[in-house]
């Protein structure tokens, strides 16, 4: 059940980046960097956001516990510092209170 939300969770985010695309808000043809710069960029939020919504209707579990959980098991991806992630957190859960 868990998996089948990260899939959902991984689509839509890149669904996302596509309809960021069609509105030239984004160009998936640009190199993608990483850190905290890349995480907390505004194409990237909104991506994020849109994903992470979907797993959380999909699981019915709260947006902020499946945002808190993907940072802390996918260190490996995201390889932003304990004080990084909680900047990209905190962004990412005041973009969603807003939208």
């Amino acid at each position: 059940y868990d998996l089948i939300g990260e899939l959902n969770e991984i689509v839509a985010h890149e669904i996302r980046h596509i309809i960021q695309k069609d509105r030239t808000e984004f160009d998936l043809e640009k190199e993608v960097g990483k850190g905290i710069d890349y995480y907390t960029s505004p194409e990237e939020i909104d991506a994020q956001v849109f994903g992470f919504r979907r797993m959380s209707r999909i699981t019915k579990r709260p947006f902020s516990d499946l945002v808190r959980n993907w940072f802390r098991t996918h260190k490996d991806l995201h390889t932003l510092s304990d004080e990084e992630q909680e900047i990209v957190i905190d962004k990412l859960l005041d973009y969603n209170s807003k939208i």
